[in-house]
Order: structure tokens, then C-alpha cells, then sequence
């Protein structure tokens, strides 16, 4: 059963916020950003608005690692799997005009591709259930490169329909059914039918890595894939945001089916298509939405909360996602916060550089109860925990535990730690962790985490 949430104008959930107290927010705002630059080594762009006007736009450090260019709001990051809405909304724009049908197996448009096709339709590309693995990353990596991947493809992980696997394929495959059914070149019919109309003039889908355009920061593993490798900046997001939720491109019909909650995804309130998740209240109605999306070094995250009516999106490419996630919960919860106060798992990352990982946590423990500067939360020091795992899997396990001692009613917490520490092969703990974990999302009556965390026990050999 598909669960559906009520999704309204930006305008109808705006607050009214008077211009002194958005100076103060924004100083705010400001103060932070500057003190992840200085103390976090934060390098990219930001940008806060409302649905009409832009109060904060600035870019922070150097576009490449010589130092010898400064960021500017103008220059292009990789927008990593934000883009996806790009394919996604061309797709719903042409089955609105009756030329697709979301139930069209793919074969129709791309019959020479392998007999797997025929078993794959439209909105299983759009909704990551069509059962094709992820791409192959390779250096240098391009659009033939990837569509030779696509024809050995010699069988799917799962049957169509019956499972979710987040991949590039589907989004490659999207694209090129886009130029069959409009007889134009992927870039042509974007650039005419969705960036130009939303007033986007520096958004690019990158198809030669030779190209050395000095304003598209390309991150060190080089990209030109049709659909996927896009290039954008802040403000052209926030054009995009503003397009999409005034109903610009396709109607509100159409995006209640894409903005439904995808049941077949790991993660609860994930949309159903490309869209990122979503926060919601007791009654069901939207407060808020959140995307990110990474390649290599670049990130970026763009979130939008529907009941203050603030936007935020900010880019990076010094490799650290952590960063962007601290500084968009911050963005968004800034009223928690006091003068001096900052995110407690900043603090907590200048200890683990300084102390290393034992010291850093006893530290943190300590003075998390004593300093009210320090502001924690759950979802920060989950991603924190899953930002060291990739270098310092140890790391990743520690913090993940102590996440589970600060949030132990967190269903997810114990999901997030039982993952990590079935790749540190500690499967009797993990064993522990995940029945714990069951019991909590069980009484929340979470069935997405309950999926999760038994797909994470199938993973535990057996003792």
C-alpha cells in the first residue's frame, strides 16, 4: 500500500517572519558557515531564501586545490543524485502529454537492448525497482562506456517490481527514452523544456570529459555520463525548487503519485520517485523536504521547510558531506540554537582529530552534559558515524554505538550500528543490536526498519 501525504504550496505553509528577525537569523546563518570554513575546512557555496527573495548567498574557500581560484557563486558543482529530478520530471512531463505511459515496458523505445527489457517499464526507472545492478565506476567514465555495461547485463538482482536497488542504469536508460520520444539530444530538449523555462543558465549535463570549462569544478574522478553527470550551481537549484513546487513543469496530480512514500525503500519517508524524503506531522501533511546528492568530493543538499518557508541549498567539494548535513540541520533548527552554540558532533570531530577516537568519545560525554554550547543530534551523529566508516571503519562503529547510548529509542540508531558492525565482521554483537533494534521499530510499527533490520540479520551468519 502506497501511503500518501498531503502536499501543499510553498505559500501556504509560510510563516509570517518579520524583516528583523530574518536579519538576525540570517547574521545567524552567517556566523556558522563562516565558522565551518574557518574550523571545519568548509569549501563550497550557500544560499538561503524564502519563495520569493534570496537573503544569503555567499561561497566559502578555493575551487581547486592550489588555492589559486576563489569559489564564487557562479562556479558549478556536481549535483550527484539531486539531478535525478531532471530525468525524473521529463519522463512525468511526457507521460502527461500521452506520448509514455509509466506501465510501458522499456523495450518499446530501446528494443535493442537485452530480453531483460521487456520485463522493465517506465516507473520501475523512475522508482529504482527495476532490478538492474548500479553502474560499474571507472575513471574517465562516459555515456558508451556505461550503455556497454547496459548490454551485459545478463540478469536482474530481482524480479521488476518486487524490490529496490538505487542506480544510475535506470537514470541513463530514462535519458535515452527522453531523445527516442522527443527526436531531440537529451542537453536540447532539457535546456528548452526545463532549465531555460525555470531561468536556469548555469546547469549543464557534462558529456566530454575533456571539457575544461574553468567554471565546472569536476571532481578528480571524471564523469560525462548522458542523464547522470550534471553540473549546477545554487541559485539554478533554487530556480529549480521554486519551478518544481509551483507546478511549473508537470501538475499537482502528477507529482501527488511522484511524492508518494516509497514502500519498497530501506529508509522510511523516501518518495516514491526521485525526489529525495521528506518529513511529516501527526496529521500527514508535509513540513518538510530534504535531497542530497554526492559524487566523490562533491556534494550537495538542498532542503526546504514548508512551515517556515525557507529554503537552503549549499554545494561543496572538499569531500567532507558531513559538513553539509551539520550546516543544513542548523540552517533549519537555528531557533534551537543560542548565540555560540554549534553542533555538538563539530566539537566532537575537532577531539577525534586531535585525541583520536577513545579519548574524543569520553570527552564528548562529559561535556555534551556540561556545555550548553554544544547542541546534539541524532541524525548528525548518524551521518558523522557513516562519514568516518568510510576511512576509519572503527571510527564509524564507535560513534555509531554511541548513538545508540544517546538515542536509545531510535529504532534507526541500532539499524546504522548493526550495519557498520556487521562490515567490522562483529556479527554476535550486531546479532544483539539488531533484536534490540526490532523490538523499538516494532513498537513504533515502522515496517520500513523492521524490513531493514531483518534484511541486516540475513547478513549475520549463523553461530
Amino acid at each position: 500500500m502506497i501511503l500518501r501525504y498531503t502536499i501543499f504550496l510553498l505559500a501556504t505553509l509560510s510563516l509570517s517572519i518579520s524583516a528583523g528577525e530574518y536579519s538576525r537569523y540570517i547574521n545567524q546563518i552567517d556566523n556558522v558557515v563562516t565558522m565551518a570554513n574557518v574550523d571545519m575546512k568548509f569549501t563550497g557555496a550557500a544560499l538561503i531564501a524564502d519563495k520569493d527573495e534570496i537573503y544569503y548567498q555567499q561561497a566559502f574557500g578555493y575551487a581547486n586545490e592550489n588555492k589559486q581560484t576563489k569559489l564564487t557563486d557562479r562556479h558549478q558543482f556536481s549535483t550527484g543524485s539531486i539531478s535525478k529530478e531532471f530525468t525524473t520530471i521529463a519522463l512525468m512531463m511526457l507521460v502527461e502529454q500521452d506520448k509514455i505511459q509509466y506501465a510501458d515496458n522499456i523495450a518499446q523505445y530501446l528494443p535493442t537492448l537485452p530480453s531483460w527489457a521487456s520485463t522493465i517499464t517506465i516507473e520501475q526507472l523512475l522508482s529504482h525497482t527495476s532490478g538492474l545492478p548500479p553502474i560499474k565506476w571507472q575513471h574517465n567514465i562516459n555515456s558508451p562506456m556505461v550503455i556497454e555495461q547496459l548490454m551485459h547485463v545478463t540478469s536482474l538482482n530481482f524480479p521488476p517490481g518486487e524490490g529496490y536497488q538505487y542506480g544510475n542504469l535506470n537514470v541513463i536508460l530514462r535519458a535515452l527514452i527522453i531523445e527516442k520520444i522527443t527526436a531531440q539530444s537529451f542537453p536540447a530538449f532539457m535546456q528548452e523544456h526545463l532549465f531555460a523555462p525555470a531561468g536556469m543558465k548555469n546547469t549543464h549535463n557534462r558529456l566530454n570529459v575533456e571539457d575544461k570549462n574553468p567554471s565546472v569544478l569536476v571532481e578528480e574522478y571524471n564523469s560525462a555520463i548522458l542523464g547522470v553527470s550534471f553540473y549546477s550551481t545554487p541559485f539554478d537549484l533554487y530556480q529549480w525548487q521554486k519551478a518544481l513546487w509551483s507546478y511549473k513543469f508537470v501538475s499537482r496530480q502528477a507529482m501527488n503519485k511522484a511524492l508518494s512514500e516509497h514502500t519498497l525503500h530501506p529508509v522510511p519517508h523516501q518518495y516514491y520517485f526521485d525526489f529525495g524524503s521528506f518529513k511529516a506531522n501527526d496529521n500527514k501533511e508535509l513540513i518538510s523536504t530534504s535531497h542530497n546528492g554526492s559524487f566523490f568530493d562533491h556534494h550537495a543538499i538542498k532542503v526546504v521547510d514548508l512551515r517556515k518557508n525557507i529554503t537552503a541549498i549549499l554545494m561543496s567539494n572538499d569531500g567532507r558531506k558531513v559538513t553539509l548535513y551539520e550546516l543544513s540541520d542548523y540552517i533549519l533548527n537555528a531557533n534551537l540554537y543560542s548565540a555560540g552554540q554549534i553542533p555538538a558532533s563539530w566539537w566532537l570531530t575537532h577531539q577525534i582529530n586531535q585525541f583520536g577516537i577513545d579519548k574524543a568519545l569520553i570527552n564528548y560525554q562529559i561535556s555534551i552534559k556540561q556545555n550548553n554550547k554544544l547542541i546534539s543530534q541524532e541524525s548528525t551523529l548518524n551521518k558523522l558515524g557513516y562519514s568516518y566508516s568510510a576511512s576509519h571503519l572503527e571510527y564509524g562503529v564507535a560513534l555509531m554505538k554511541l548513538n545508540t547510548e544517546l538515542y536509545p529509542k531510535s529504532a534507526n540508531t541500532y539499524d546504522s550500528y548493526a550495519e557498520l558492525l556487521i562490515k567490522s565482521e562483529q556479527y554476535q554483537t550486531a546479532r544483539q543490536v539488531i533484536e534490540q533494534g526490532l523490538v523499538i521499530a516494532k513498537k513504533e510499527h515502522n515496517s520500513a526498519l523492521v524490513m531493514s533490520l531483518s534484511n541486516l540479520m540475513k547478513n549475520v551468519p549463523k553461530l
